[in-house]
């Protein structure tokens, strides 16, 4: 085990992908469950067919969130080998307004409008995307692997 990579936290991890001013992602937050994993946010581009819903002022209410977890050897059953660690992406829409309440309110400014909520059920919508298994992280190269089984 000694070829592994060792991120003893998300702070050591997080180092290793370009998020701070001008990039794409916001809100990076530290995931309590894992010893080592972050989520973050990433507006929907403008130029798709899915059309987020927006609040009244014009921002969009729906992002995708993007979790990111590197299986540290403490928590591993046996997922890895001497030459990678598994790292899982999971990937989703989030409603920034539906994270903090139990239902709309359209006449709380923050909340999405009626109207774009309809307007965004009527176009095609994300699909959500789970990698578990198909990337991995090796010390040997200092690289992210992409493995895939076909069967």
């Amino acid at each position: 085990m000694s070829n592994l990579p060792s991120f003893n936290s998300t702070e050591e991890f997080l180092k290793l992908f370009s998020i701070g001013n001008g990039s794409s992602y916001s809100s990076p937050t530290i995931l309590t469950d894992r010893k080592v994993g972050f989520s973050i946010r990433r507006n929907y581009p403008k130029d798709i067919r899915y059309i987020p819903p927006k609040t009244k002022d014009g921002k969009d209410d729906t992002v995708a969130l993007i979790h990111i977890v590197y299986t540290h050897p403490t928590e591993s059953k046996g997922e890895f080998d001497s030459h990678r660690v598994p790292i899982m992406v999971e990937i989703g829409t989030h409603s920034l307004y539906r994270a903090n309440h139990f239902d709309y309110d359209f006449n709380d400014p923050d909340c999405p409008t009626e109207e774009s909520l309809h307007v965004s059920k009527s176009t095609p919508q994300p699909i959500a995307l789970n990698f578990i298994g198909d990337f991995f992280m090796t010390m040997k190269k200092k690289c992210f692997l992409i493995e895939r089984i076909i069967i």
